[in-house]
């Protein structure tokens, strides 16, 4: 049987407590973005579902990605814009700064003499050039944030019926496993219809047991997803457990490290080294080439690095690290080039994401795994199976990306693109690892397994509008101009660009040319009739502005339809749809679209048996 504990809101949480087997329509191992949306939009169907999870509600968004960064982020953001106040004529009086500043932070260093000692410090002529940083506290509300995150989710699994295991999960076939009686089942998980359809699948989860209790619970199921999200990805090499922390890790540090070391050049290094250099940690970061984001389009990766080192970021280049040590003189990296940096409060390797597939068995069921350990699926999510001599990490964009294994099955198993009942999504499979990419894929495939008239509802993983929290934030969805050229060939691209400096800058007592500036590129298709197959973005407001973009470049939008969209001045938006030269379309580009919309609606005339005289 099971134990059950009864919440104040009478719904149960499952914990393993014996060898029987409970029966599901569907067994969603993970509780993350990806795997909660799937649960839920399945249960909604009448689908009965339970949900494995060893860790907090949320997974990686929730705990340790997109939501306690882009807290910090606002933080660092923050932290700017009061440095940058005095250009308003907002500056703090010397009473307000020593009372609301210092006292919160320099009373250790200042005692009573803070009055004296700090004003000049805290509020030099000009205005609040440094503003003091009180980590504890950001933290303490930055947990509570996540820690309410964690709460919603687990209620909303309540609140759709869905059962709760708490521990870790392992797969296998069913087999002639006997199954156990509904009544058997923990109530909670009790619907007025009988189960859909027979198990194929055994999911075994090891927890935490309870008194009287076996630490093991087999549940069987028609379907099983699995969506066990990702971890931080390791160096290996010697000192790295004691030395440095992964990118997980930075969300522990209990406080602001004086002087910090990022390795990495992916778009997670670039996030944490902008964050800690606006919250004023003397910041290094170790890249192995001369840029970072190298696989996003080169303007993009070309202007990020550029406004790293102008926000003040140390940027080392050739980085290769031989190992990390500590002794007198702090935390040190030590580079293979002979290179030694030290006196570190703080290394953090942030080098990308490894999926957690380690405990899921899936070797024994001859799943096919790329070389970085990501499942492979079809196009509908279904998990394939057997060797793929061609599998490749596609998404290893990460420079210290490293392919240091690669699987080794046979090949026999059900064939590519089989429904077997067994799915993956989200950061698991490489594909996007992105929140919102794993939540559509996750009610897609609910939609398509449960909801009739949907057999072929699949997630497109195409165009997908990604944002990069760096400082100033990254917008872009769609190809790089150097995949557009690839994929249609150099004659065939034409690239628009446009500069322009942010309204917030026009009073800065700056010259014109050290303004912060907005940097935009369309990558368009000529025999598309300039279809824009590519926007990106860099600049202040492009984390918000990419999202009705990339609905343009859903619609196939050309160069045209953005220039016949009015600008909203004044804002830095409007520079997309003011892209030199503007207002002149692709040859007969208009024509052709009047003419193809009368052919269309001539044929539907007459198939429709009407004559229509077209002005």
């Amino acid at each position: 049987m099971n134990s059950t504990q009864t919440k104040a809101d009478d719904s149960t949480e499952t914990y393993p407590q014996s060898t029987d087997l409970a029966r599901y329509d569907l067994v969603v191992i993970g509780a993350g973005s990806g795997g909660v949306a799937c649960a839920k939009r399945a249960s909604s169907h009448g689908a009965r579902v339970a949900v494995v999870e060893a860790g907090a509600f949320g997974g990686t968004c929730v705990n340790v990605g997109c939501v306690p960064k882009k807290i910090m982020w606002w933080a660092s953001q923050a932290r700017e814009f009061l440095q940058e106040a005095h250009h308003y004529g907002l500056t703090p009086s010397a009473q307000d700064t020593c009372a609301n500043t210092c006292a919160n932070t320099c009373a250790d260093k200042c005692a009573d003499t803070c009055a004296d000692t700090c004003v000049d410090k805290c509020a030099p002529a000009g205005g609040l050039a440094a503003p003091a940083v009180d980590w504890a506290y950001l933290k303490s509300r930055r947990d509570a944030s996540v820690q309410r995150l964690n709460g919603i989710y687990e209620q909303q699994l309540r609140a759709h019926g869905i059962d709760i295991y708490r521990g870790t999960a392992s797969i296998e076939t069913a087999g002639d496993a006997p199954l156990v009686g509904d009544a058997e089942a923990p109530a909670s998980a009790l619907k007025s219809s009988a189960l859909k359809s027979s198990a194929r699948w055994v999911v075994r989860v090891k927890g935490k047991a309870t008194t009287g209790g076996v630490p093991e619970v087999r549940l069987c199921a028609e379907r099983v997803v699995v969506a066990v999200g990702s971890r931080s990805k390791k160096l290996g090499v010697p000192g790295e457990a004691t030395v440095a922390v992964g990118s997980d890790g930075f969300f522990a540090l209990e406080r602001r490290p004086e002087k910090v070391a990022v390795v990495g050049a992916g778009y997670i290094a670039v996030e944490f080294a902008g964050v800690l250099t606006g919250l004023g940690c003397e910041t290094h970061l170790f890249l192995r080439h001369e840029k970072v984001l190298r696989s996003f389009d080169e303007m993009l990766s070309t202007k990020c690095t550029e406004f790293l080192e102008r926000q003040g970021c140390h940027l080392h280049r050739g980085a290769q690290v031989e190992e990390f040590i500590v002794d007198a003189n702090g935390k040190q990296i030590r580079l293979k080039d002979g290179r030694t940096f030290d006196h570190f409060d703080s290394i953090i390797v942030a080098i990308g994401r490894e999926p957690n597939t380690d405990a899921l068995g899936l070797d024994a069921l001859n799943v096919r795994c790329d070389s970085a350990g990501h499942i492979q699926v079809d196009d509908f999510q279904n998990v394939c199976f057997g060797q793929d001599n061609h599998a490749k990490d596609n998404h290893a964009k990460d420079d210290h990306a490293k392919d240091d294994h690669a699987t080794n099955v046979s090949d026999v198993g059900p064939a590519v693109g089989a429904d077997t009942g067994l799915y993956a999504l989200g950061d698991v499979i490489g594909r996007v690892e992105l929140t919102p990419m794993a939540i559509a894929a996750g009610r897609r495939l609910a939609d398509r397994l449960y909801l009739e008239g949907f057999e072929a509802a699949k997630v497109a993983y195409e165009d997908v509008p990604t944002v990069v929290f760096s400082h100033p934030p990254i917008g872009t969805v769609g190809l790089s101009e150097a995949q557009a050229r690839e994929r249609f060939g150099n004659d065939d691209v034409l690239v628009y660009t446009n500069t322009a400096v942010n309204l917030y800058y026009n009073v800065f007592d700056v010259i014109p040319t050290e303004k912060p500036k907005t940097y935009i590129k369309l990558v368009c298709v000529k025999h598309l009739h300039e279809q824009v197959v590519g926007i990106h973005v860099i600049g202040m407001g492009a984390d918000e502005i990419i999202q009705g973009f990339g609905l343009a470049l859903k619609l196939h939008a050309t160069k045209n339809d953005l220039d016949n969209v009015v600008a909203v001045h004044p804002s830095a938006a409007e520079e997309i749809v003011t892209c030199a030269p503007w207002g002149l379309p692709h040859p007969d580009n208009d024509l052709r679209r009047i003419q193809s919309k009368f052919h269309d609606e001539e044929i539907a005339n007459k198939d429709s048996s009407t004559t229509t005289t077209w002005p």
